[in-house]
């Protein structure tokens, strides 16, 4: 069972929601041209609990890692350029220096 790290460079990295891999959160603002103007209309259709996890994202990356694969909240996510990272990690759950290529 994969458990959270702490990662110096990648920083906190939590088990996906199906323990399979670890997995952080970023935003790849350079991906806006691909999404719709209003990130607020993709917010709306989620819950409340949803929507401040889709809204402070940073902070929550455990519970959205429950959820992020539901496709109201992977839209919201995607409408403010906040992508899975998945860096990869060895039998001991440790991130290989090449495989860290996402720094803080």
């Amino acid at each position: 069972m994969l458990t959270a790290i702490q990662h110096p460079v990648v920083g906190l990295l939590v088990p996906d929601q199906w323990n399979q891999s670890l997995m952080t959160f970023r935003k790849f603002s350079a991906m806006e041209r691909f999404w719709y103007p209003d990130p607020e209309a993709a917010i709306a259709l989620l819950t409340p609990q949803h929507q401040e996890w889709v809204r402070n994202w940073e902070r929550h990356t455990a519970p959205l890692a429950r959820v992020c694969r539901h496709s109201d909240v992977h839209s919201a996510l995607q409408s403010l350029w906040v992508y899975e990272v998945h860096p990869g990690v060895d039998h001991e759950g440790q991130i290989s220096p090449e495989k860290a290529p996402y720094q803080k």
